[in-house]
C-alpha cells in the first residue's frame, strides 16, 4: 500500500505558491481529507478517501490507522453498502452456486419478510448484535390474528442472518460478524400431541379405501418426509425383501414442483425396512 496523504476540501478557491503547489486554506473552516492506495479482494488497486476530520493532524493519525490496519490483513471496506443491497446480492450468488431452491426460497422469505423491514436501510459496517437481537424481538413478536412464530422459526431466522454476516467477513466487507453470540428471544414452544396407536389405527381403517390409503400406511410405519414418499418410484421399492430405498424427494415451490435430492446428505440412498 502507498503512503497515502492528506489533504482539506472547503468552498475557497485554490491558491497555490510560487512553485504551483496547491496550498491549504488557513481558514477554520472545511475539512481534513486522507486519501490512500490498496487492493481489493480480486488484486486490483483501488484508491480510498475518508473525511471529516476537524484538523490534518487528526487525519494524519486515521491514515497511519488505516496503512497499519491493511498492513496487518484487519482491514474492511463494505463498499458502502446497506444491509438490503448486500442480502440481494448474497442470496443471488448462493443461488448461482447452486443453493437449493427450497432454502433459497425460505432465505428470501426471511430476507423480505423480517431483515430488510427492520435493518435493511443500515450500513453494513454499522450492523451491531443489538441490532440483530431487536431484529429477532420483532420476528418472535404475535403477528395479526394471533399467530405468533415458533421457536423454530426464530432458530432458521437467525441462521440466515448469521451465515449471510458470516460471507462478508470472510469477504472483508465488515470486521465482525454481529449475529453471533446474541440472545435469542424466549418464545413459548407449541406442545406436540401425537396420535396414540389407536387414533392411528383408526384413521389407516378409515382411508384404506382412500386413492392415498397406502401412501398413508407408509408415513405411518416408516416416517418418511412428505417430499420422500412423493419421490418414491417402484424402481425404489423391494417387494421381495420389503424395503425401501429414498433417492429423491418431490417439493412445492408456489403452484410449481421441483424434483431434487435429498434434504440431507445422511439422508440421501437411504434403505428403510
Amino acid at each position: 500500500m502507498s503512503g497515502g496523504f492528506t489533504f482539506k476540501r472547503c468552498p475557497c478557491p485554490p491558491v497555490t505558491n510560487e512553485a504551483g503547489k496547491v496550498l491549504a486554506c488557513k481558514r477554520k473552516h472545511g475539512s481534513w481529507y486522507f486519501a490512500a492506495e490498496t487492493r481489493d479482494e480480486l488484486g486490483k488497486r483501488r484508491q480510498i478517501r475518508r473525511g471529516g476530520f476537524a484538523t490534518q493532524a487528526e487525519a494524519q493519525v486515521a491514515l497511519a490507522a488505516f496503512s497499519q490496519a491493511v498492513n496487518e490483513g484487519t482491514w474492511t471496506d463494505d463498499r458502502n453498502q446497506t444491509v438490503e443491497v448486500y442480502l440481494r446480492n448474497w442470496l443471488e450468488q448462493k443461488v448461482a452456486n447452486g443453493l437449493r431452491a427450497t432454502t433459497a426460497r425460505s432465505y428470501r422469505m426471511h430476507i423480505d419478510g423480517y431483515i430488510v423491514p427492520a435493518i435493511g436501510h443500515l450500513r453494513l459496517r454499522d450492523v451491531r448484535p443489538p441490532h440483530v437481537e431487536d431484529l429477532l424481538r420483532r420476528a418472535a413478536a404475535p403477528r395479526a390474528k394471533g399467530k405468533t412464530p415458533g421457536p423454530s422459526t426464530i432458530r432458521r431466522l437467525h441462521a440466515t442472518v448469521c451465515s449471510a454476516f458470516a460471507t462478508a467477513k470472510r469477504q472483508r466487507y465488515i470486521a465482525f460478524n454481529p449475529a453471533v453470540d446474541v440472545e435469542l428471544p424466549r418464545t413459548s414452544r407449541p406442545k406436540a400431541h401425537p396420535w396414540e396407536p389407536e387414533e392411528l389405527g383408526r384413521f389407516l381403517d378409515h382411508s384404506a379405501a382412500d386413492p392415498l390409503g397406502p401412501l398413508f400406511e407408509l408415513a405411518a410405519f416408516t416416517g418418511l418426509r412428505r417430499g420422500e414418499l412423493l419421490g418414491l418410484r417402484w424402481a425404489d421399492v423391494d417387494v421381495e425383501r420389503s424395503r425401501l430405498t429414498v433417492r429423491r424427494q418431490i417439493v412445492q415451490l408456489g403452484h410449481a414442483t421441483e424434483v431434487g435430492p435429498i434434504k440431507t446428505a445422511g439422508g440421501q440412498d437411504r434403505v428403510v425396512d
